[in-house]
Formats: structure tokens, C-alpha cells, sequence
């Protein structure tokens, strides 16, 4: 599959609570699509990232 790319965001739900979201984004071909998405859960970016397999992008 290639590179995994993450984008995080901040959502709002409806009784005002921020919730965290992370798109796990992949290429195919000349486009991208998600290909898993974490709501409330950044267990997985951050294991990603002790581990080494992913950085923070500025």
C-alpha cells in the first residue's frame, strides 16, 4: 500500500465535548482514500509513534 499518512482533527459533538478524530489516509494510484478512521481513540497514532513509524509534521 505504501505510505500512511494521518490527518487529526478536532470535532465537536453535540453536547459541546471536543472529540478527536484521525483519518488514516493511502494512496492508490494518483488519488488517496481513508482507510481507517479513529474517533476518540489515539491509542493507535500514539504506538504508531513510539514505535518510531510515524512523526509529527509541522
Amino acid at each position: 500500500m505504501g505510505d500512511v499518512f494521518v490527518m487529526c482533527a478536532t470535532l465537536l459533538a453535540e453536547d459541546g465535548r471536543k472529540v478527536p478524530v484521525d483519518y488514516y489516509i493511502a494512496r492508490a494510484g494518483d488519488r488517496f482514500g481513508v482507510v481507517r478512521t479513529e474517533i476518540d481513540n489515539r491509542a493507535p497514532l500514539h504506538a504508531l509513534m513510539d514505535a518510531g513509524q510515524a512523526r509529527r509534521l509541522d
